[in-house]
């Protein structure tokens, strides 16, 4: 069945990892607290937000089984904290060519 739902969507670096229904907005935030509690806050994101799904029941609860839509607003932090993450890849790359440029100069310089 396809509907609107609440999920908790955990995010890992800007990419979906996980999603979980929850009845209740409420229900999300409580379970989104709990679980930044638990977990790096600076790799992983929990995002809790109504989506277009498709759904099922199974064993008598029903279960997100594909995310179809979200809102642009939750994509555009995905995408960017995808571009935060490559900058800081950039930026630690040159940090470490930076270092090594260094120590080639000062061992040129004593000898």
């Amino acid at each position: 069945m396809i509907e609107i739902v609440v999920a908790l969507i955990l995010t890992v670096q800007g990419n979906i990892l996980e999603h979980t229904y929850k009845e209740k907005l409420s229900d999300c935030l409580k379970s989104k607290r709990i679980a930044e509690r638990e977990v790096n806050p600076e790799r992983i994101k929990f995002i809790c937000k109504k989506v277009k799904a498709e759904t099922e029941i199974y064993m008598g609860a029903k279960k997100i089984v594909k995310i179809l839509s979200m809102t642009k607003w939750v994509l555009v932090i995905l995408v960017s904290t995808l571009v935060i993450v490559e900058k800081i890849k950039n930026y630690m790359q040159m940090s470490m060519e930076f270092v090594l440029v260094r120590s080639v100069i000062v061992k040129k310089l004593k000898k």
